[in-house]
């Protein structure tokens, strides 16, 4: 598989997760999107939106077997997604398609933007790296733009920590439902959804109002574990209810030490916890993409 490791032999330059190539004039930006699992990439584009109506209808139509498709849009920037088999996506089918695409936007008129993105003057006279994605400018104003930012001020995020932190927990709590379900009226290894607790406590963490800060990670750590342990304790509850017990805590304790429950409900507690940390590297990606948010020129 052509991942972005091996396009330098397709003749790209790789600034992080992007590689950068000209064809023809128009400049490829090959994203590598792990999460999403998706080859996409963007190029500058001088289009109107009847060009993008033309591109989409032509990239369905004649020229679908190239397997692109426009995800999104604006009046200088394109982004394309290739629809084929990650598997089968290696340095011929790069050739073809990019070469493909460069003779559909050939055919439909649609030139490459050049003009420099500060200024939007025509001569671009080098390369200019913002966020990863490299189109072309001039130099004097890719300096006085970086020269910008080191002046600007520093914005201090301020993040609701109780609020923020309840939110995590919230969510947590909420994500280990779908495991104690499975686990109460299914009854086989319910806790393979505990990947869902990570997720579901980054989410509600946001949507509490929790800014993105260089602790959130540690929060939704912690609260995946309260997540894992919630439901293992809600399970151990149920076998308490059922067994016409009350809701103390020497029962807990005889129903962890059963020789029959007890080892039932640790081995559940530990698969638990080793697929939902497993998860939180991917989570972590994307809470690392949100954190960082500042322009980055080069």
């Amino acid at each position: 598989m052509a991942t972005l490791r091996k396009m330098t032999e397709f003749g790209a330059t790789i600034k992080g997760n992007i590689a950068y190539k000209e064809i023809e004039g128009y400049q490829f930006n090959f994203v590598e999107n792990q999460i999403a699992n998706q080859h996409i990439f963007m190029i500058p584009l001088v289009a109107t939106q009847q060009n993008i109506t033309v591109l989409k209808n032509e990239l369905k139509g004649p020229s679908k077997s190239l397997k692109l498709s426009v995800t999104q849009s604006n009046a200088s920037m394109v982004t394309f997604l290739w629809q084929g088999s990650l598997k089968g996506l290696n340095l011929q089918s790069l050739k073809e398609y990019t070469d493909g695409l460069v003779a559909v936007l050939q055919k439909l008129s649609i030139q490459p933007h050049t003009l420099c993105p500060f200024c939007e003057q025509g001569e671009p006279d080098t390369t200019v790296s913002i966020n990863g994605i490299t189109v072309k400018g001039h130099e004097a104003c890719k300096q006085n733009a970086i020269q910008e930012l080191a002046n600007a001020p520093v914005e201090v995020k301020k993040n609701p920590f109780a609020k923020s932190l309840f939110g995590a927990l919230l969510g947590a709590a909420i994500g280990a439902i779908p495991w104690i379900l499975v686990d109460l009226f299914v009854g086989f290894f319910a806790a393979i959804l505990g990947v869902l607790i990570g997720y579901s406590a980054f989410y509600f963490y946001k949507k509490l109002g929790g800014v993105v800060v260089n602790y959130t990670k540690y929060i939704i750590i912690g609260s995946t574990i309260f997540g894992v342990i919630f439901a293992n304790i809600v399970i151990a509850t149920y076998v308490i209810v059922n067994s016409g017990g009350a809701i103390v805590f020497g029962n807990y304790v005889v129903v962890y030490s059963d020789p029959e429950i007890g080892p039932i409900l640790l081995q559940s507690l530990g698969i638990g916890l080793l697929i939902s940390l497993f998860s939180l590297p991917t989570i972590f990606k994307k809470v690392q993409s949100e954190e960082d948010t500042r322009t980055v020129i080069e």
